[in-house]
């Protein structure tokens, strides 16, 4: 389980507030003018038959292959490498003794940026919002971190009166390293600042958030 910081507005997209350092001011919003948007049919897919028929392949050999398959984490990683929409639907079958090594997912998502990075400009527009090779590729170069859901509801319940701590200021055992598949659980939360100074000064929203993620925890254990 993992919370996503909400991502910053486009160039342009708001204009900052001369009374508040952070760009708005207290309880302050932006009227935008009415516009309309033309969404446009996305590029069709530029990936060459023979890559998506290998990382079918790579599935194959964990799902049904040998048990050195799923528990070789050069295999596996060979396997999240070559898949090019950033699924990683391999990491279903590999063996949950890799997840125990540290070093493990940090290979696997450094091998999901790389395959992200590959592709051309267009697809990586294509694939933004489908699979996960966006946003391993920003964990991965530090563009962003996720907060570990489950040191999130021990630090929330271990402290009454506690404050997300800034990103430079959590300890390593808050930061989820990643990779982001299938059964990982990402949750987003955007709202307005509470002061010009802090988002969430007395811990509300924090304590409200926690609460959803215990019940997440809850619903879909492991």
């Amino acid at each position: 389980m993992s919370l996503l910081p909400p991502p910053l507005p486009p160039t342009g997209a708001a204009h900052a507030s001369k009374h508040s350092p952070h760009g708005r001011a207290p309880g302050h919003h932006h009227h935008a003018h009415s516009h309309f948007t033309l969404f446009r049919r996305p590029p069709p897919s530029t990936i060459s038959p023979e890559s998506l028929a290998r990382a079918h392949q790579n599935i194959f050999a964990l799902e049904f292959g040998s048990r050195e398959n799923r528990s070789s984490a050069k295999f596996v990683c060979n396997a999240v490498a070559e898949d090019p929409e950033g699924y990683l639907d391999c990491l279903r079958y590999a063996s949950p003794q890799l997840f125990r090594d540290p070093d493990f997912p940090l290979r696997a998502l450094r091998a999901a940026a790389d395959a992200f990075h590959a592709l051309s400009e267009p697809e990586q527009t294509r694939l933004r919002l489908r699979g996960f090779g966006a946003l391993n590729a920003q964990l991965a170069d530090g563009a962003c971190v996720l907060v570990d859901g489950d040191w999130l509801v021990r630090f929330v319940s271990s402290r009454p009166d506690a404050v997300l701590p800034r990103r430079q200021d959590l300890p390593p055992e808050a930061i989820f390293p990643g990779p982001v598949w299938g059964r990982v659980k990402v949750l987003a939360v955007s709202h307005v600042w509470y002061t010009a100074e802090h988002p969430d000064p007395a811990g509300q929203k924090l304590r409200d958030v926690a609460r959803v993620v215990a019940w997440m925890l809850h619903a879909n254990p492991g």
